[in-house]
């Protein structure tokens, strides 16, 4: 009984004999679909958390256009066979500086829907960002998607690596003295003339 619970929250990968990589949880076996990237980055104009699922030409249209319309020109639109393709696409949201970050890593087909797994990541406490506003997003196609779609956010856990106070001002200093050393051998060079 314990065994059959807990099955039901944990997944297991097998690779099966064909090479395909399965999946089984609680949802049944389920396959893993290709994907390719469309676009990514930190700079968009959608400032909302959003995922989209594109089945035609006219929603691709608009949400790309919404995409980049902080952009001029706005990029062309890549065009996509909405016959054989699906067009995926998560947004992060407006972030206050860099360092977030987002990305599609799996779609999992089930025999009754697909399971479309993204990442999320954000600066960790040392990091060095820019203080602008990012909107991270990733857009991907993948073969055409006829079942229901579920997406699964998670978090991607960071690395945090503390530099202690003095090590960053000796750091600073260091650069600074760098910098001196360049900027003298350079005017030095031009007053011998």
């Amino acid at each position: 009984m314990r065994i059959t619970y807990a099955m039901t929250f944990i997944s297991f990968l097998i690779i099966n004999i064909t090479g395909n990589i399965c999946i089984i949880s609680s949802n049944g076996v389920g396959e893993q679909l290709d994907f390719e990237t469309i676009d990514k980055g930190p700079w968009s104009n959608h400032s909302n958390k959003t995922d989209y699922v594109i089945y035609n030409q006219q929603e691709w249209v608009e949400l790309w256009t919404l995409t980049f319309s902080n952009q001029v020109p706005v990029p062309d639109v890549p065009t996509i066979n909405f016959t054989e393709n699906t067009v995926i696409a998560s947004y992060f949201g407006m972030k206050p500086s860099s360092g977030y970050s987002i990305e599609i890593t799996e779609i999992v087909e089930f025999d009754n829907q697909i399971n479309i797994n993204v990442g999320e990541s954000s600066p960790g406490k040392y990091d060095i960002v820019l203080p602008a506003l990012t909107h991270p997003y990733h857009i991907i196609k993948t073969e055409k998607i006829t079942k229901s779609v579920f997406f699964n956010h998670y978090i991607i856990p960071r690395i945090n690596y503390e530099i202690p106070f003095y090590i960053s001002l000796a750091l600073f200093f260091s650069a600074l003295a760098i910098i001196g050393i360049i900027f003298y051998i350079i005017f030095s060079k031009k007053t011998q003339r």
